[in-house]
């Protein structure tokens, strides 16, 4: 009896102990978020196609009025939380950073999850648009919630066709023999992060990396897209729904303003012809890409790029000059050039040549197919280079489109194979994606993790292709697993999903990322911080918890 009341008085400890990290690290956020610097802009409101939510609040007042979506919110896979405000002030004692702190503490009785999740970005946009209280009345107050499409079986199908044709062209390279002494190499993605070029042939010349504008007289360097204006359309050429061909071609004049660290920060586009059926596939698309940043000597600051956009039912065009046009060629793409709009497997597997006998556990879910390709591709080169140091691949997608409750270390959804050759491995993966597409946000990461050490036990390295944005719903089998896992986190900016944090400590493994490595993470103590991708964390009682935002 003296032993159990002992056992519950500990549990009881360690949930209260929980609750007081948790609610102080809600109750940093919530300071953290109120004091970010707005983003500027005449008007914002919800565009219900790019699937974002809205709660709103009466101008000047913190209380949440409308929560109907509150429900939807919860089962989505959050990426951005913009709080929308207008600049004008009747008072000059007005206090804009106090009535944005309430308005966030009310936000947070209603979703707390969303300020305790460290992924998720939020901004502050500051509407200039009035200038007097009936004005401003009438612009969108309150909060737009941006969160991933909702998965549906014709979304996968796009995908796996999109997948099939970017790969194609490997097809008809079936062994190394085929290229006998010639090389076959893949592009350091640092120099070219949105472009992976595979070259064939002797006399294949070398991509050159775009060359950083000159400065001007006051030392400022303008910032610029890292694979030039080519690099730009050719990405949106992949990437975006164009018109039809009896559609007329669409023109948008692009302000895009970008931060010190390279990332779009607001995207300004303006319609000025056609009927505008790329619109939201473009502002989705610019807002994801990365930039070179404006330097200011060695000092790197805001700057706003502006440009046209040409958009018909074959090309993007970039006019430079009002007159010269840069243009994607009409023709399908050559089979020497595969553009990728990421390459972090792909560069974090060639800096870990150590790594051998592997077991690739990777995460198939909805969103997750820029990701699949990079698996595909380096598996498919590995190969024509004699190189295979794969001995198994395990797929997951969280339950085969399974409804209702989902039993932790029972949802399924995993299909495992032996690493022999590239097509049986491309089937296994297309099958996985078919079979499912995860349906809710968490997924079953550890339940597949288990099933590969089960499966291949003689396995050396067991490497987890994981979403950023998506946590193990199955954490608390975490302390079944035997072996280190190396996890390369996909997705979600610098801020790290700290569930992925917390696996790699628990099993002696690491975290990896596009530039950065986390090898450590088991040997450091209770209570210590850490830096990680320009973000402090701390340990706190066996939890990692994120002490700066993004």
């Amino acid at each position: 009896m003296k032993k159990r009341l002992t056992q519950n008085l500990f549990q009881l400890s360690l949930i209260l102990g929980l609750t007081l990290i948790w609610s102080g690290a809600s109750a940093q956020a919530v300071d953290q978020i109120a004091r970010l610097k707005p983003t500027e802009t005449e008007t914002r409101s919800p565009i219900k196609e790019n699937r974002e939510f809205f709660i709103q609040t009466p101008f000047a007042k913190p209380l949440i009025i409308d929560d109907n979506d509150l429900m939807e919110i919860k089962e989505a896979t959050v990426l951005r939380v913009e709080l929308v405000y207008t600049a004008f002030s009747s008072e000059e004692s007005f206090d804009q950073i106090a009535l944005n702190t309430k308005r966030l503490n009310a936000f947070q009785s209603k979703l707390p999850e969303l300020f305790s999740n460290p992924v998720i970005e939020w901004r502050l946009i500051e509407q200039t648009g009035c200038n007097t209280p009936e004005s401003c009345d009438e612009l969108f107050h309150g909060f737009i919630i941006t969160a991933r499409p909702k998965a549906t079986i014709e979304k996968t199908e796009e995908e796996i066709a999109y997948i099939e044709d970017l790969l194609a062209p490997l097809k008809e390279l079936r062994s190394a023999a085929l290229v006998e002494s010639d090389t076959l190499s893949v592009v350091d993605p640092i120099a070219t992060p949105d472009k992976v070029m595979i070259s064939v042939g002797k006399d294949a010349p070398p991509p050159t990396p775009l060359e950083a504008p000159t400065p001007d007289a006051k030392g400022f360097t303008h910032a610029y897209f890292p694979t030039g204006y080519m690099g730009l359309i050719t990405r949106l050429q992949w990437y975006i729904g164009k018109p039809a061909k009896t559609d007329p071609p669409e023109t948008y004049q692009v302000r895009l303003t970008i931060d010190p660290k390279g990332g779009v920060q607001n995207v300004e586009l303006r319609l000025e012809e056609g009927k505008g059926k790329s619109a939201t596939a473009l502002q989705q698309e610019l807002a994801k890409m990365k930039w070179k940043p404006a330097r200011m000597g060695e000092k790197r600051v805001m700057d706003r790029v502006e440009f046209t956009l040409v958009v018909d039912s074959e090309t993007v065009g970039i006019m430079l000059d009002g007159e010269s046009m840069v243009t994607t060629p009409k023709k399908k793409r050559s089979w020497t050039d595969i553009t990728l709009r990421d390459s972090t497997i792909l560069k974090v597997i060639d800096r870990h040549k150590e790594w051998n006998d592997m077991a690739i556990v990777g995460d198939l879910t909805g969103s997750m197919n820029p990701y699949t390709v990079q698996i595909l591709l380096w598996y498919k080169l590995s190969l024509l280079n004699n190189e295979n140091r794969t001995k198994n691949f395990t797929f997951f997608n969280d339950g085969d489109r399974k409804d209702g409750r989902k039993k932790i270390g029972e949802v399924g959804g995993i299909y495992t194979g032996i690493a022999e050759n590239y097509d049986d491995v491309e089937a296994l993966a297309l099958q996985c994606m078919r079979a499912g597409d995860g349906g809710d946000t968490p997924e079953n990461n550890i339940e597949a993790l288990l099933s590969a050490i089960k499966s291949c036990p003689e396995c050396s390295e067991f490497v987890m292709v994981a979403d950023n944005y998506a946590s193990p719903r199955d954490m608390r089998l975490a302390s079944q697993v035997t072996k280190p896992v190396r996890i390369i986190v996909c997705g979600g900016g610098d801020a790290i999903n700290t569930n992925y944090l917390k696996l790699a400590r628990m099993t002696g493994g690491s975290v990896h990322t596009l530039n950065e490595d986390l090898d450590d993470l088991v040997n450091k103590a209770d209570g210590s911080k850490f830096m990680f991708q320009g973000v402090e964390y701390e340990i706190r009682s066996g939890e990692i918890v994120p002490l700066t935002r993004m």
